[in-house]
């Protein structure tokens, strides 16, 4: 319970972070500068209406006594805050679920000192390995995105090679040769020299 206390502390601390800065650029960015910094399609009300319902769910925080009761109860405000209006939303419904978000967070504080302090540790610790993993499980997939943005881009300036090529009447250039190929055709070769030596070994 420590452990599912703490994951929700930090989940929702995730999300104010968010949401407020969804706040900012709804009102200081436009949808391209959005776009360039990594921040579009901006998160929508049904995203956040399931947000909440996975978290609820996969926590039992309404299991967690009188608090944990409480802390649900404020998320699922931010439920009817996103489900109260239509469209994109807008920069005061960011900060008022940014908002009820920190509310959950502090009833939460109070769930978590319920517990003993070999207990909040044992959260505590669990909670660290858990963002460790994450956080090397996004540098891989980053390696990844960098490998194939690196084979794209040579793809792309070879495919812009044989074009400008094509278009200043150069013959197509032809496709290297393998190694394996190379080894083959040697290999071919001397069978047709060994044939050619023993027609005229008498």
């Amino acid at each position: 319970m420590a452990l599912a206390s703490q994951n929700v502390a930090e989940t929702t601390a995730a999300m104010q972070t968010i949401l407020v800065q969804s706040a900012r650029d709804v009102e200081s960015l436009t949808e391209q500068q959005r776009k360039e910094a990594g921040r579009w399609p901006p998160i929508t009300r049904n995203e956040l209406k399931q947000s909440v319902d996975v978290l609820l769910r996969s926590s039992k925080l309404a299991t967690f006594g009188d608090a944990g009761a409480e802390a649900a109860g404020i998320l699922n405000g931010v439920k009817l805050t996103a489900g109260a209006g239509s469209g994109v939303i807008t920069s005061d419904e960011y900060l008022i679920m940014a908002r009820q978000y920190e509310q959950a967070r502090d009833a939460l504080k109070t769930v978590f000192e319920s517990f003993s302090e070999v207990q909040q540790a044992e959260g505590r610790e669990a909670v660290r390995k858990l963002q460790a993993a994450y956080a090397e499980r996004v540098r891989q997939l980053e390696e990844e995105d960098e490998k194939l943005r690196t084979i794209r881009a040579r793809m792309a300036a070879e495919k812009a090679a044989m074009a400008e090529g094509t278009a200043a009447g150069e013959p197509p250039r032809t496709k290297k040769k393998t190694l394996e190929e190379l080894e083959e055709a040697n290999a071919a070769f001397a069978k047709q020299q060994s044939s050619t030596v023993s027609l005229y070994a008498f």
